[in-house]
């Protein structure tokens, strides 16, 4: 009797130093992980930048074109304009329409350097979700053979504690 309770003993001691003892999950790829996260972190900062340069130029253009549209309202709000009015409105929108033209090649830049920049980035963001996938079915792998062994330690420690075995 003595001998069957420090087998049941030496059986939870065993299965309570192998819980202890059993490797964490460890994912070889995590450096490269962690790299392809920083370069998708990267990539994400130079887009929301060249995107941040395209719309200063839109909204330059824009604020132009409305200032005209304002002024032509305040003009015609106030009756019927007079000639000096007129050429006046008619100078600004002449040199709005230069000025929205001349901003309109730089706009075109900036937008191709914006697109350039979501590719790299989409590039870069499907590089890091292959490796997270990787990485999701590493953590699978390892949950179901850590699963696995634990259950054969229970069935190990059960062999021991059998009811016939108690009395």
């Amino acid at each position: 009797m003595h001998s069957q309770q420090s087998n049941q003993i030496f059986a939870i001691i065993k299965l309570c130093f192998y819980n202890i003892n059993m490797k964490k999950f460890k994912f070889p790829l995590q450096s490269l992980l962690e790299y392809r996260e920083k370069l998708e972190l990267e990539q994400k900062n130079k887009l929301i930048k060249a995107a941040a340069e395209y719309q200063h130029i839109v909204k330059n253009q824009q604020d132009s074109l409305d200032f005209v549209n304002k002024e032509r309202a305040e003009i015609f709000s106030k009756g019927e304009p007079d000639m000096d009015a007129l050429r006046n409105l008619d100078r600004m929108q002449s040199n709005s329409a230069v000025y929205v033209r001349s901003l309109q090649e730089e706009a075109d830049q900036k937008k191709a350097a914006m697109e350039e920049e979501r590719e790299k980035y989409n590039k870069a963001h499907q590089e890091k979700l292959v490796i997270e996938k990787l990485r999701a079915q590493e953590y699978s792998k390892y949950k179901k053979s850590r699963e696995l062994q634990e259950n054969n330690d229970m069935d190990e420690i059960s062999k021991h504690f059998t009811p016939d075995k108690f009395d």
